[in-house]
């Protein structure tokens, strides 16, 4: 968006170069883009946002019980755990993409 890129030609590109991908190419989370996702429904949930912190919180147990360094999945982890204490809770966890935006 900060780059004045219509999300639209974005997704045709990056859907069908290397930045394909499920979470792009079949669960988009813009509005408009792409495939009708939970996004187009005002983020009512598909797959709910507390749903998404209890599996990362599951792969994060796995993870710390193999001593598997995921530096990602605890990133991860904690982005979710912020999200859904600060208005997630109850909302699809594409939602995530509103709170970057009002970052931005």
């Amino acid at each position: 968006d900060r780059l004045d890129l219509d999300r639209e030609s974005f997704f045709e590109v990056a859907s069908a170069a290397s930045g394909s991908c499920w979470s792009l190419n079949t669960y988009c989370p813009a509005p408009g883009v792409g495939p009708v996702t939970s996004a187009d429904r005002n983020y009512e949930p598909g797959f709910a946002a507390e749903l998404m912190l209890k599996d990362l919180e599951l792969s994060q147990q796995s993870a710390y019980a193999t001593s598997a360094p995921t530096r990602m999945g605890e990133l991860a982890t904690e982005i979710y755990k912020e999200f859904v204490s600060d208005g997630g809770l109850g909302r699809d966890f594409s939602a995530y993409l509103q709170k970057i935006e009002a970052t931005s």
